[in-house]
């Protein structure tokens, strides 16, 4: 049987604690048996406009259909697709409504109207303003949006087993953010090191950077895990040369070793296992100071190779 409505959860203020029963006339107040609720009550306007990474499909002809098969952000077959709902037209794509079709949005469709709290959308006659909300980047589920934007998540699918896992996503998401920054608490080296990724002061007591840190994670996780991965990214395309030209190596069931200058530093000892891949190993202990000290005297090193080879 086929799902009769979409659902979204639009976030919000929570409203006042209500007390809900009936009421005495004499005291206007509720009696007998009594709920409290919080209520979520108010409307909001989101624009009508999202930019997300997809692929244009063509017909037998290379000619455009507005058809859009919509991938994960930065996907090798797509690219950045400007897309809005309106009524006169199938299409989500802009550039196909704009060209193609000949057709511009009414007033009244520039911003898309939503009441905080559940919106339940009919899957036949809203087909249009659901495709538009499932590819929102203002919807947290949207695997099409870019996720290195510093967006705010209006709203979320509210679909039974998806709103579950979406939900444990988010809270898997959450933690792995704020371990990071909890394993560097105590700790000004390591709470240096984040810093550093994200271009905050270093200099900063301890505590300052850690609520600034926080903050981060509160006005996007995905923002903060961002981050992390594109220094780790940065570092695996170092490591991964060094360990070619012979600048890095590790022993299996001992230590990994960096070669500074002619002479073997041991970098990390009695942690490595038989079998462990010695980039992979160093790319899990990045944002620990020895190690990132290390891949920074990498980083030199190669630079001073570049320039002797040129």
């Amino acid at each position: 049987m086929s799902q009769k409505y979409f659902s979204i959860k639009v976030h919000g203020p929570e409203g006042k604690e209500i007390e809900e029963g009936f009421l005495d006339k004499r005291t206007g107040q509720p009696t007998g048996t009594r709920n409290k609720l919080k209520g979520v009550v108010g409307n909001i306007t989101i624009p009508n406009f999202s930019r997300v990474w997809g692929k244009r499909e063509k017909d037998k002809k290379d000619q455009p259909t507005g058809v859009i098969t919509f991938l994960p952000w930065g996907d090798a077959d797509g690219h950045v697709i400007e897309i809005r709902h309106l009524k006169a037209a199938q299409s989500l794509d802009k550039q196909f409504q704009d060209n193609v079709l000949k057709v511009k949005p009414q007033d009244e469709e520039l911003e898309i109207r939503l009441k905080l709290g559940i919106n339940d959308f009919d899957t036949v006659i809203d087909a249009g303003i659901i495709n538009m909300l499932k590819h929102h980047t203002m919807n947290i589920n949207n695997k099409s949006r870019n996720p290195s934007l510093m967006q705010v998540d209006v709203f979320e699918e509210y679909n039974g087993s998806q709103r579950v896992e979406s939900k444990q996503s988010a809270q898997k998401k959450r933690r792995e953010a704020e371990d990071y920054i909890n394993d560097a608490v105590g700790d000004t080296e390591r709470l240096a090191i984040l810093a550093h990724m994200f271009d905050l002061d270093a200099k900063l007591q301890d505590d300052i950077l850690e609520e600034k840190l926080f903050d981060i994670v509160e006005e996007s996780i995905d923002q903060f895990l961002y981050v992390i991965e594109k220094a780790k990214e940065k570092a695996g395309i170092e490591l991964t040369e060094a360990k070619e030209e012979g600048i890095l190596f590790g022993q299996d069931g001992g230590e990994i070793t960096i070669r500074i200058e002619g002479k073997a530093l041991p970098l990390v000892q009695d942690l490595i296992q038989e079998g462990d891949d010695v980039v992979t190993f160093l790319l899990n202990k990045l944002t620990t100071p020895k190690v990132y000290d290390a891949v920074q005297l990498i980083y030199q090193r190669l630079e001073l190779n570049r320039k002797f080879k040129q």
